[in-house]
């Protein structure tokens, strides 16, 4: 185990998928510092991410973005007391990259290495921006790949409630955008036509699992009976109208399973994170919701909602000042890492 300095720095990569980040962290500060390479136009033509190509960019990138946040920090490599790195879960080639970026940056400055577990930092990075959200509380964490309901019990301690069956949320935004033929990435351009319908009528679509107890979600055949309404009634609604329909289908649905889950952990707030915690839409229904049952409900600022290594940096302080440091330095990486396994650390 190494002590935690008084006065930490600690520097973070991010390579679990398509952004290539690197933040630096000062939490005696709290200072946090980040910078983020989008590869959208990299992968637009094809219509999603390829593995071999964001392993190659991030290859390119990662040295660029530690530099940019090492300067936006006005520090350099010898004020590092640790590197952080994405471990999983993720795409194993660009995890490879970053961990062996990442492994070799710490031996080098003979700092300690410490792997983080991606989808902890996304439902911790709230902590960093509200001092009066600890431990325990609800999480939702919705984006491309992974739609979650878990109970934070505490840090490294968690238990999944419900998940998806099928398709994440971010995934049904996604192909329902591009049946619409909206440009790669379709989720946000679609949220965008949805804000801007004017209220009047729109498609009818299901609601999934439409009298099921369960805290799980299923997005798949509402997204076939969208793709089935714009064959069927193209002519006769908008396009702000069709978007506007699966983006509420979309919200109700997560919300519902919000309302379900408070009703068996009442008082417990409630941290919305990932990509489409950016959704204006679902910020909006869970923040009314929270109000009418006068609960707390946390969304992490839309810097932090993407894949970011800031989030890496801060759940690993928050993990090296609980724990310490642990594993060999041999990390291996993790693809598939589910969190209620997560203080399995050597597996």
């Amino acid at each position: 185990m190494t002590d935690l300095p008084l006065n930490p720095c600690i520097l973070a990569i991010e390579s679990s998928c398509d952004e290539t980040s690197a933040a630096v962290y000062l939490p005696a500060r709290q200072q946090l510092f980040q910078e983020i390479y989008s590869q959208v136009a990299l992968h637009a033509d094809y219509g999603g991410v390829v593995p071999e190509l964001a392993s190659r960019s991030h290859l390119e990138k990662l040295y660029g973005v530690v530099e940019s946040v090492l300067s936006q920090s006005s520090l350099t490599l010898q004020d590092v007391d640790a590197v952080a790195y994405t471990r999983g879960p993720g795409l194993v080639g660009p995890l490879l990259i970053g961990a062996s970026y990442a492994d070799a940056l710490s031996l080098a400055l003979d700092v300690p290495l410490l792997p983080v577990h991606h989808l902890e930092a996304h439902i911790t990075i709230p902590m960093f921006e509200f001092s009066d959200l600890c431990f325990p509380f609800l999480a939702l964490l919705v984006s491309g790949g992974h739609t979650e309901l878990i109970l934070a019990k505490d840090l490294g301690h968690y238990e999944l409630l419900g998940s998806t069956m099928d398709d994440a949320a971010g995934e049904a935004f996604d192909k329902c955008g591009k049946v619409m033929g909206l440009e790669y990435p379709a989720g946000p351009k679609l949220a965008q036509l949805a804000d801007a319908f004017v209220p009047g009528e729109y498609p009818d679509l299901p609601t999934p699992l439409k009298g099921n107890p369960t805290l799980d979600f299923s997005f798949s055949g509402l997204k076939t009976a969208f793709a089935r309404s714009w064959d069927l009634h193209y002519a006769s609604y908008s396009s702000n109208a069709f978007a506007y329909a699966i983006q509420h289908a979309i919200v109700h649905h997560l919300t519902s399973r919000v309302k379900k889950v408070w009703s068996s952990y009442p008082e417990m707030p409630l941290v919305v994170a990932g990509g489409v915690a950016a959704n204006q839409c679902l910020r909006t229904s869970l923040s009314d919701t929270a109000k009418s049952v006068q609960r707390q409900v946390f969304f992490p600022d839309l810097c932090y909602c993407t894949d970011n290594a800031g989030m890496i940096a801060h759940n690993a302080y928050l993990h090296w000042d609980r724990f310490g440091v642990w594993g060999s330095r041999a990390q291996r990486v993790r693809p598939r890492w589910p969190i209620e396994t997560l203080l399995s650390r050597d597996e």
